[in-house]
């Protein structure tokens, strides 16, 4: 058995699967954006947002009904 310490979020013993965080793992495809293309990119950005903000309604319902 491997004991992982960290800060707790709330009181308690939890007992489960452990998904370990790499920063290594997250990068950013930075490149340069044309004037042209900046509408396109700025609905690109709203459509993501968009995205989100739906996923975590469904997440949000998801845990209330538990």
């Amino acid at each position: 058995m491997i004991e992982l310490k960290g800060i707790q979020a709330s009181p308690g013993i939890a007992i489960g699967p452990v998904f370990l965080h790499d920063p290594a793992d997250f990068w950013v495809d930075y490149r340069r954006v044309e004037g042209r293309d900046i509408p396109f990119e700025v609905q690109r950005l709203r459509d993501a947002l968009s995205e989100v903000a739906e996923d975590l309604k469904i997440t949000r319902a998801h845990v209330e009904e538990k």
